[in-house]
């Protein structure tokens, strides 16, 4: 498996970045495609319904379904008939210290080039990728081709043409980013940011307020490649029972998502040790 595309090293120039634009949405239907290729609009529905969803769901109910939902009708809308295409969400990792380490992928959609399927995999990122220099700057940063002579030397890019990463931001604060993949080259136009920063920012509606940090609080390393993670992650759910199964004993009793937090703390330190 290789994540490659999700890694970078140096620095973008702002002649490989478009600019997100800011524009006046107009109400289209759910399928509508321009015949130019560009993306379609979001409809005056779609966000009725999400903010639908947001409003009556209660503080106590976790808003997974919610972006779930979100990011599937951007699958439907980004996806312009493409066998592998990719969304994801890296979220940062809440710290176990002071600091925020790492990203954790573990929400996405789509087929990628390197097979399976992306609501089965989970990846830990640092400042290596171009998702952790997003959090770092809180600045959205897009490739649109990787296959430009410039970018030739760029190792293992897994089939991937381009791809745009966008923070999901909350007054001034991050929690992670909303990042597509394309097989595409050239597929990422202004029409097309615009709507991916528009999902974005829905997506940052459905995170609780402690998801979010301030960049003095996050510090992220540097995560080895994937498939040197692959033997740790693939045990992540046993880890988790055994948690759980240690502190049903102990008379001090977790829920799953206390136990799975301590858990990819645990892996966050093996991880940085490789």
């Amino acid at each position: 498996i290789s994540y490659a595309p999700f890694i970078v090293s140096g620095s973008y120039t702002e002649e490989y970045l478009y600019k997100s634009e800011i524009r006046e949405v107009r109400t289209l239907p759910a399928d509508h495609t321009d015949t130019n290729g560009a993306a379609p609009e979001l409809s005056h529905a779609f966000y009725v319904q999400v903010f639908t969803m947001l409003t009556s769901t209660s503080p106590e109910q976790d808003f997974w379904s919610i972006r779930q939902f979100i990011l599937r009708h951007a699958f439907e809308q980004l996806r312009a008939g493409q066998k592998h295409f990719v969304i994801a969400l890296p979220l940062c990792v809440p710290p176990s210290k002071d600091k925020v380490r790492s990203l954790y992928t573990s929400m996405g959609i789509g087929k990628p080039t390197w097979g399976g399927d992306m609501e089965q995999q989970s990846i830990f990122m640092g400042s290596e990728t171009v998702a952790g220099q997003v959090v770092s700057s809180g600045r959205s940063l897009t490739i649109t081709n990787f296959q430009e002579p410039r970018w030739l030397t760029y190792p293992n890019r897994g089939g991937i043409a381009g791809l745009s990463v966008f923070p999901l931001r909350r007054a001034g604060r991050i929690a992670g980013t909303f990042t597509v993949m394309s097989t595409r080259p050239e597929y990422f136009l202004p029409s097309r940011l615009a709507l991916i920063e528009e999902y974005s920012n829905l997506v940052a509606l459905t995170l609780p307020d402690e998801a979010f940090y301030e960049f003095k609080d996050i510090e992220l390393g540097v995560m080895p490649l994937p498939h040197l993670q692959a033997p740790y992650l693939s045990h992540f759910r046993e880890r988790v029972l055994q948690v759980l199964r240690e502190a049903t004993t102990r008379g001090q009793p977790m829920n799953n998502a206390q136990a799975e937090l301590l858990v990819r703390h645990h892996l966050e330190e093996e991880l940085f040790l490789i």
